[in-house]
């Protein structure tokens, strides 16, 4: 999946996973009771992530990759036909397991750091692109990853980490004490302050 003529495309099965985790992110917000269709969409999501990454590990050919879909050899930043790079099916295999842990107790802080986790994974493509580095989103075997897949990833870390208000980033956003008041003025602030400094210096 494309969104333009000479970009690098959204692979079917990353597509996959990236729904079956909005799926199961909407239902931990909207109706977290649904604890099996939850922990369904994200088990799924994980496993064809984590597949997908031992597959880069190994080696070995599963042929989950075209198993819907072909695609043409030599595609942009790609190193298999159809197969998610590694940035995606890290970042994707840790939001899956995220979303699951999500639906028990004691394990609700652990997802909201390996949230943190994915959403460290995301940046740094999205770094890249911002800044025109080719090679944090383009090296087919090692970095290779679509701009909107990455987006896409960063959106659903941000929706876990909000999914677990108690815990981590979305507690010190909602601390009602002058640290919290302190971090949600400044955060914002700091982040942009940060990427304009890089371009200009780009730029310059």
């Amino acid at each position: 999946l494309s969104w333009g003529s000479n970009d690098i495309s959204i692979k079917f099965n990353a597509s996959v996973c990236i729904t079956l985790a909005g799926i199961a992110l909407l239902l931990g917000a909207v109706d977290p009771a649904r604890v099996k269709s939850i922990r369904l969409s994200a088990g799924v999501t994980a496993s064809i992530a984590s597949a997908t990454l031992f597959q880069h590990i190994s080696g070995i050919n599963l042929g989950i990759d075209t198993l819907i879909f072909d695609e043409a050899i030599n595609a942009a930043a790609t190193s298999e036909p159809g197969r998610m790079g590694i940035p995606a099916s890290l970042a994707l295999t840790v939001i899956g397991l995220a979303l699951v842990l999500t639906t028990f107790g004691r394990t609700r802080r652990a997802a909201a750091r390996l949230a943190v986790f994915s959403l460290c994974i995301a940046a740094l493509p999205l770094a890249g692109y911002l800044f025109g580095a080719d090679q944090l989103f383009s090296i087919p075997r090692y970095t290779g990853i679509a701009f909107r897949t990455a987006a896409m990833i960063a959106v659903l870390s941000l929706g876990v980490i909000a999914l677990v208000r108690e815990h981590g980033l979305a507690t010190t956003f909602s601390r009602e004490d002058a640290g919290g008041a302190m971090f949600r003025r400044l955060a914002l602030p700091l982040v942009l302050l940060s990427v304009t400094v890089g371009l200009v210096r780009l730029r310059a």
